[in-house]
């Protein structure tokens, strides 16, 4: 075995031994969880009217279910999108009405970059929830996401479809710009990598919409599947890659340059058009940086192919593409070296993404074999190109020879190489991360803030503020008078009514007390479970004045 053969196998070693750790533990995505209503763990005495789930961007909703103490599912058909906050329908209730124990709301959404998230929340339903039992087993029933043979399935089509998509197009765009003719042995091979990349491409809709619904491979023959699979933005790559797949097929007979080239444009644009790199904000810069860096690799890719079949035929013509490739590949790998760059910029939130998050090694991974592409392309350009292009002598055959050798490990990297940006697809960039982050806290600091609404009655207008946010917790609240011309009023008595239909809670009556400054305070208000508050408030102006006020209020967890 020779070294340059050795390497490679060590390194391939190596890059499978790493593979687990690199590997995310769980399939995430882009879109991030902010808020539930219910929350998690949350107790009701009566079953609302509906649901909400927060997220970090629009999401579109693929299953949503409800799951009893019994186990029993029921699929919730009702709900829309209101900003970032999916609104949902809770069901009819049954005939002997909702047994009191354990629930579970569970979600299959797909984010905007087309990758699908689950989850689920746990609440109570009865006086008695505090002794249910069985959660566990119901959330594990309800909430349990694709097998992992799905995800690894989905894995592998995503290297053959980046097979045809960069490598079989690659080789026809490579031979269209250097007018060369494919010999029998390469377009055998291409045709091979753009078959194969198509049927993966197909199953890929498939198992996307096996991935957005939750559901296991026996899905697969339901039309509902598919059509969920294309619903989502990734069905937008599958029906170009297929355009641009099938367009690569036809230009190889008889070989069209021009339709090899588009192919090669159609594949990246495939590749531009959904994912997590392409929507990263600003997506002005995002889909540009993704489609030049997928099509320079595509380039530098299929050249290497054509390069490598040529060194093994006539001299003359190796000689050609060999100058061809020196000249024309350095400005491919600076547009690569560009737009990859570039998408780093947008997705890491900071250097220790590297290696703190499951996107930022298999970045790292990324880098490595390319940065070690980038030193063999170096050697080959600086130590064995000049002697390569000579005559018959020797040493040209030799470097030849040599160069047929190390572009063979070249394309064993490549081949490493997309295996592990196909895993990208289970992995949330850290930009993602950092915005769901980001979001959750600016959603509890807006819960803790002070809030105040402003209640209007017969031309009076009743100031009512939380002061330290409206929380479950306990929270003093303050209320002020004021009449039409905004003058503050120094009433004989306010009275404060919450109510929560959706929870089954009916009016808790708290009286507010006179202070000092012209203020009516409560120290300790407590509303005792999340969601939306019926206000009512009756201010007492004078023996024989009273003004009723209603409103509602967003009481968080």
């Amino acid at each position: 075995m020779t070294a340059p053969r050795r390497l490679a196998g060590l390194l391939l070693l190596a890059l499978f031994a790493l593979a687990p750790g690199l590997a995310p533990t769980t399939a995430l995505a882009h879109a991030g969880l902010i808020a539930t209503d219910p929350a998690d763990g949350g107790a009701l005495e009566a079953m609302p009217h509906g649901f909400s789930v927060t997220f970090t961007e629009p999401v579109a909703p693929t299953t949503l279910t409800l799951t009893g103490p019994d186990g029993a599912a029921t699929a919730l058909a009702g709900s829309r999108l209101e900003g970032n906050r999916l609104v949902i329908d809770a069901p009819p209730a049954p005939a002997a009405g909702w047994a009191h124990g354990p629930y579970v709301l569970s979600w299959r959404v797909t984010s905007e970059d087309g990758h699908p998230v689950g989850g689920a929340v746990l609440f109570h339903l009865g006086s008695d929830a505090a002794a249910s039992t069985g959660e566990a087993a119901l959330l594990a029933k309800a909430g349990g996401g694709p097998p992992p043979a799905l995800m690894i399935t989905l894995w592998a089509c995503r290297i053959l479809i980046y097979g045809g998509l960069v490598a079989g197009l690659g080789i026809l765009a490579f031979a269209a710009a250097a007018d060369s003719k494919l010999g029998a042995g390469t377009r055998s091979l291409t045709a091979v990598l753009l078959m194969t990349g198509f049927a993966a491409t197909i199953l890929a809709l498939g198992l996307q919409g096996l991935d957005a619904l939750g559901a296991g491979f026996g899905a697969l023959a339901h039309k509902t599947t598919w059509q969920a699979g294309l619903a989502t933005s990734y069905g937008r790559t599958v029906i170009i890659a297929l355009i641009a797949q099938a367009m690569g097929l036809l230009s190889l007979a008889p070989q069209s340059r021009l339709l090899g080239l588009a192919a090669l444009a159609a594949g990246a644009l495939a590749l531009a058009v959904s994912g997590h790199a392409a929507s990263a904000p600003p997506q002005w810069l995002s889909r540009p940086a993704v489609f030049l860096h997928s099509g320079a690799a595509a380039f530098w890719v299929g050249g290497l192919v054509v390069l490598l079949a040529a060194l093994k035929g006539p001299a003359d013509e190796a000689r050609r593409l060999l100058a061809f490739f020196s000249r024309r590949i350095a400005p491919a790998i600076a547009v690569l070296i560009a737009g990859g760059a570039t998408l780093t910029l947008l997705q890491l939130a900071s250097p220790a993404d590297l290696w703190r998050t499951g996107y930022g090694r298999l970045l790292s991974a990324k880098l490595v074999l390319v940065l070690v592409l980038l030193a063999i392309a170096a050697f080959n350009r600086w130590r064995l190109t000049s002697p390569a292009l000579g005559g018959g002598n020797a040493e040209a055959c030799g470097a030849r020879q040599t160069l047929k050798r190390i572009i063979g490990l070249e394309l064993l990297l490549v081949a490493a190489l997309l295996t592990v940006v196909a895993g990208w697809r289970f992995t949330p960039p850290p930009r993602a991360l950092a915005a769901a982050e980001a979001a959750t806290t600016a959603a509890r600091l807006t819960a803790q803030a002070p809030k105040q609404i402003a209640l209007k009655a017969e031309g009076y207008t009743l100031y009512i503020t939380f002061d330290e946010g409206v929380t479950t917790a306990p929270m003093p609240v303050s209320a002020m008078l004021h009449d039409a011309d905004d003058v503050m009023l120094d009433p004989m008595e306010i009275r404060l009514e919450f109510a929560s239909p959706a929870a089954g809670i009916g009016a808790l009556s708290r009286a507010l007390a006179p202070s000092s400054d012209g203020m009516w305070q409560l120290s300790d208000l407590q509303l005792p479970v999340p969601g939306l508050w019926q206000v009512k408030a009756a201010a007492l102006i004078s023996d024989f004045k009273q003004v009723r006020f209603e409103g509602e209020v967003q009481v968080s967890p």
